[in-house]
């Protein structure tokens, strides 16, 4: 008797749509409209992306997202097989607009957010704040719910951020899988709320995680250049978190013997960086080498190292994981390119001679020597390394012999702060 129950439902179900349609009930539209729902392949949601519809490139953009798992056989519903694919998870819009704001100069990063649906828009604005110095209020909109328009990500950070401010931040970026978009925001937002609150700490090694960050991410050079006010202020209390034992000063000391002392008994440190580490500065910002018998010196115990991006044009200097300089700086013109790897720098010399290929040396001062008030060369090999110049203007292009060329004011710098010996990487 089943087969007949069954005929006996479906009948009377056809009936009663028979009657419905008869009476006016359900309109042809509304069949129409209602079988499209069921039938027609979802829109691609990306056509509509409002980041797209800007016309802002996306910088990031890389292979598809992974497809959603198709939901086990008894949940498939009765329909044919899609040949669009499945819509990106509400998130990846976000997500994207997060990358292109974040990529955007602060004072231009409202324009970016201006383009975007409300939500995220809004989100944006909201986490601009700790750009702003806002980050309190920031926090305390957090506690009553966190924007979900930006990603889940950014959503857990959010989280931690006002759960435990930077120390929480921190722990949740430390444990995150990737460098994502919102992981890379975060990070300087934690840099920025950490200097704010005084923990330098935190703030060096979270300037640290996110220079190389942009670096790998590919961010314009002018994004990393803009990290230099915030390196700085961090490494104005260096003494405060770096390792550093204590020298006494004696009669007749002088920072540099000082420092050569220090160096013969394994110590890799310069009278510049010495100078630094004890905060002996001026008041417009110039170093000064002033010593009294009986200070007790903070020498730092951590080797200064160097790392270069050549495509970038940009050298840094290190302390372990916390960077203590930035440079903009130019590379190796087309066949003259600077080399990239390890090396290991050999000399110093100020006030420079050029020694030109098939002509006289030219000293310093010369309207035609290139090498500028300073030279520090590597080991390996000898004709290789950075120095000043003599055309401020150009620095920043592609320009040298194979040369990291430097303003002057900033090899100058570079040469009180690494001694002989320190290690040099070079990337492409």
């Amino acid at each position: 008797m089943k087969p007949l129950v069954i005929v006996s439902v479906v009948a009377l179900g056809l009936l009663a749509g028979v009657l419905a349609f008869s009476s006016g009930l359900l309109s042809p539209g509304e069949a129409e409209a209602t079988g499209a729902l069921i039938d027609e392949p979802a829109a691609n949601p990306s056509a509509s992306s409002p980041l797209l519809a800007a016309g802002t490139p996306n910088p990031l953009a890389g292979p598809p997202e992974a497809a959603r798992p198709a939901p086990a056989p008894e949940e498939e519903p009765a329909r044919e097989v899609q040949s669009s694919p499945p819509p990106a998870p509400p998130s990846s819009a976000g997500a994207k607009a997060l990358d292109a704001w974040h990529r955007t100069q602060p004072t231009s990063r409202d324009v970016v957010a201006a383009q975007q649906k409300r939500n995220v828009a809004e989100a944006l604005q909201a986490f601009g704040g700790l750009w702003r110095g806002e980050a309190a209020a920031y926090s305390a909109a957090l506690k009553l719910g966190a924007p979900d328009a930006l990603g889940p990500e950014f959503t857990g950070f959010a989280v931690a951020f006002s759960q435990g401010d930077v120390a929480a931040l921190e722990e949740a970026l430390r444990a995150a899988p990737e460098r994502s978009p919102a992981w890379l925001a975060w990070q300087e937002a934690l840099a920025l709320r950490a200097l704010e609150v005084g923990e330098y700490a935190a703030a060096g090694r979270a300037l640290g995680q996110l220079l190389t960050g942009m670096q790998a991410a590919g961010y314009p050079r002018e994004n990393v250049l803009a990290l230099q006010p915030l390196v700085g202020q961090a490494t104005r209390y260096a003494n405060s978190y770096m390792p550093h034992t204590i020298y006494a000063v004696k009669s007749g000391d002088s920072l540099d013997p000082i420092a050569r002392r220090l160096r013969k008994e394994g110590v890799p440190v310069h009278y510049g960086w010495i100078a630094d580490f004890n905060g002996k500065r001026r008041a417009d910002g110039t170093r000064h080498f002033n010593i009294t018998v009986g200070e007790k010196l903070r020498i730092p115990s951590t080797p200064l190292r160097l790392e270069v991006w050549r495509q970038q044009r940009i050298a840094t200097v290190w302390s372990g994981a916390t960077p203590i300089r930035i440079y903009s700086v130019s590379m190796g013109q087309k066949g003259h390119e600077t080399p990239v790897g390890s090396f290991v720098i050999g000399i110093h010399e100020k006030d420079p001679v050029y020694y030109q290929q098939g002509g006289p040396a030219l000293p310093h001062g010369h309207p035609e020597n290139p090498l500028g008030s300073r030279w520090i060369g590597f080991k390996d090999p000898k004709d290789i390394g950075f120095h000043g110049t003599s055309s401020e203007p150009t620095i920043g292009s592609f320009e040298t012999l194979g040369c990291v060329r430097m303003r002057n004011a900033d090899v100058e710098d570079m040469f009180d702060l690494v001694p002989d010996g320190t290690a040099v990487v070079i990337h492409p």
